[in-house]
Formats: structure tokens, sequence, C-alpha cells
């Protein structure tokens, strides 16, 4: 499960970075040629406009490290919550198939359709104790 939480986080993450650092050049750009434009309208001053630019930008890259940040905490609460249930459903199978342990009991915490999974093995668990039985 570890494998496949590593790939899953990566991925994500990598897209997301990518999005991110995309509109991030393009606010930059966006930013730079409005203030330039109202800098050349207005005749303001260099220094003023510098000044301003700056404020302003490191204002947006605060919020762009902060959603950064927001992104990767909620992925890997959702890579956890995926981990615990596949956990629990490996471990049933587990018990299953080489224990024999009929009775095993599984419990899903977080996601519907690993509760419908769920559900369709412990169908197939009465099949093959019934089957045992005979």
């Amino acid at each position: 499960m570890k494998e496949l939480e590593k790939d899953i986080f990566i991925k994500v993450i990598t897209i997301f970075l990518v999005i991110l650092f995309i509109i991030f050049i393009i606010s930059y750009a966006l930013l730079k040629n409005f203030l330039l434009d109202l800098a050349l309208s207005k005749a303001l001053n260099s220094s003023e406009l510098i000044s301003s630019f700056d404020t302003i930008w490191f204002e947006i890259t605060a919020l762009f490290l902060l959603s950064i940040l927001l992104a990767i905490y909620l992925l890997k609460r959702a890579l956890s919550k995926l981990s615990d249930d596949v956990n629990e459903l490996r471990s049933y199978i587990e018990d299953i198939s080489h224990k024999k342990r009929y009775d095993a009991t599984l419990e899903i915490k977080h996601y519907l359709e690993f509760l419908h999974i769920s559900i369709s093995l412990k169908n197939i668990i009465k099949r093959l104790h019934k089957k045992d039985k005979k």
C-alpha cells in the first residue's frame, strides 16, 4: 500500500504544483503589465511603483504558498484514509484465505466504494463457508 500511496501523492502534488506554477507566472506577468500601464497612464514615480509591485507580489506569493501547504495536508489526510480502508480489506482477505476465519470482521470507515466491495466479499465468504461445511 505504501507504493500506491506514494505514487498517488507524488502525481497529485506534481500536477498541483505545475498548475500553480503556471498560474503564478501568468499572475506575475499580468500584474507587472497592469502596473506598468498604470504607471505610464498616471505618470507615477518609479520607486512607488516598484514598492507597490513588491508588496502586492509578496502577498500573492504568500497565498500561493499557503495553498500549497493546504493541498499537501488535505492530500496526506485523504491518503491516510485510503490506506486505512485498503489495509482493512487486505487483512480481511488474508484472514479468510489463509486462516479460513469465516467469522472475521471487516470495518470500512471512510469510503463508500470500499464498503460495496466489502459487502460483495462478505457474500462470497458466506457461499464459501457453506461449501466448506458440505
